[in-house]
C-alpha cells in the first residue's frame, strides 16, 4: 500500500517542493490509517486496499482534526516534551520533535485535493458532493417538478375548456 501511495505521488505534477508529500509522511499516513481501523475492531483479514485507501482518503481531508502518534521508540511523557498543539500532527516515531506533517509537507493547499481526486478516479471512494452543490440540484429538481407542474396545469385547463365548447 506504501508503495503504491508513493508511485501516486511520483505521477503527480506537484506545483513545487513545498506541495509534495514526503515518503515519510506517506508512510506514516498509510500505517497510521491501518492501525486506527485495527484499533476500531476491523480485523487484519478484512482490511482491504480499498478500505485502507477510503480510511486514508477521511484522515487527508480532515487534516484540521488529523493526530497520529507514536510512542514505540519514546515514552509518552517524552512527547509532552514537545507539545503539538495545532493539527495536523503526524509525529515522527523516532524523534519526538518532529512533526512529518509539517516537516514532510510545508503546504497542504494541493496534497488533500489531488489524493481525493485519484481515490475518486479509481473508485475507491464515491463523490459525496458539497451541500451547496446538492442544494443546487435539488433546486434544479424543483425547478423541472414546477415547469412540468404549470405544463399540467395547462393541458388540464385546456382540456377543461374544449370539453365545456362542445357542449
Amino acid at each position: 500500500m506504501i508503495q503504491m501511495v508513493k508511485h501516486w505521488r511520483n505521477g503527480i505534477l506537484w506545483k513545487d517542493q513545498f506541495h509534495r508529500p514526503s515518503s515519510l509522511l506517506l508512510s506514516l499516513l498509510v500505517i497510521g490509517a491501518h492501525e486506527d481501523m485495527v484499533k476500531k475492531g476491523v480485523s487484519n483479514l478484512l482490511i482491504t486496499p480499498e478500505s485502507m485507501l477510503q480510511r486514508l482518503t477521511d484522515l487527508i481531508q480532515r487534516k484540521h482534526e488529523l493526530r497520529l502518534e507514536w510512542n514505540t521508540h519514546y515514552t509518552e511523557s517524552t512527547s509532552g516534551m514537545f507539545p503539538m498543539k495545532t493539527c495536523p500532527v503526524v509525529r515522527n516515531p523516532s524523534n519526538p520533535s518532529d512533526n512529518v506533517a509539517e516537516t514532510g509537507l510545508q503546504n497542504w493547499t494541493q496534497f488533500p485535493g489531488e489524493f481525493t481526486r485519484w481515490a475518486h478516479f479509481i473508485g475507491v471512494v464515491k463523490n459525496r458532493g458539497t451541500m451547496a452543490a446538492k442544494q443546487a440540484k435539488l433546486n434544479q429538481i424543483v425547478k423541472r417538478l414546477s415547469v412540468i407542474i404549470e405544463t399540467l396545469a395547462a393541458m388540464m385547463i385546456y382540456d377543461e375548456i374544449k370539453i365545456i365548447s362542445f357542449w
